[in-house]
């Protein structure tokens, strides 16, 4: 059964990753406390299997009661930089609960994956709260980041916010510049990214 083969240390860490993942998309109503530990495991294909496992049971929809907890320790995996970023940036997709945490490495991490992982997480658009505008302004000064993936997430964030109808970002014409020079950089994705948010603020009515 997964359910055993998650604390035999005995099996190989392929196997338990395994159980882990299966043990999430079951979503039995205990699922979520013994996966939390193995975030810590010295095995990294059963931390990895623990993060996917986790990341199933909030797909699925997680009580009250266990979004805080869950929260708390992906957001802390994110924020090490340990494993892999992406997949527990992944986990993390419509946990609500880890938002104020996320804001955290958007704004300082040194690691570039992790800055950008961040802000992706970030969801002005879709939870227009009392922090919205705040977050907005997290992604216009990404778009200054030294790196591509953390500018192009920036990008992606604000379009998406304009498009959704949020208010332009204050200092508009700083931003639309800092656009207009991110849509000439060599790198597909970010000048494609730049010219959408471009074209969002040009169909922002009195613009």
């Amino acid at each position: 059964m997964p359910a055993t083969a998650l604390g035999d240390g005995t099996m190989p860490g392929r196997t338990r990753a395994a159980a882990a993942v299966a043990v999430g998309e079951w979503g039995r109503w205990d699922a979520v406390w013994p996966l939390l530990p193995l975030l810590d495991d010295p095995d990294a294909d059963v931390r990895t299997g623990a993060t996917d496992g986790l990341g199933a049971l909030v797909d699925g929809g997680l009580r009250p009661w266990e979004r805080g907890a869950v929260a708390r320790a992906l957001t802390g995996r994110l924020a090490s930089g340990a494993d892999r970023v992406w997949r527990t940036r992944n986990a993390l997709i419509g946990l609500r609960d880890a938002q104020p945490a996320v804001r955290r490495p958007a704004d300082g991490s040194p690691l570039t994956d992790v800055r950008a992982a961040a802000l992706s997480l970030l969801e002005p658009a879709r939870r227009p709260d009392g922090n919205a505008r705040h977050d907005v302004g997290r992604l216009v000064r990404a778009l200054d980041d030294p790196e591509e993936p953390v500018r192009h997430h920036a990008a992606l964030g604000l379009g998406e916010w304009i498009e959704a109808g949020g208010e332009p970002p204050r200092d508009r014409e700083r931003v639309r510049g800092r656009l207009w020079t991110l849509a000439s950089e060599t790198s597909p994705r970010l000048r494609h990214a730049a010219e959408t948010v471009l074209r969002a603020l040009d169909a922002v009515p009195g613009e």
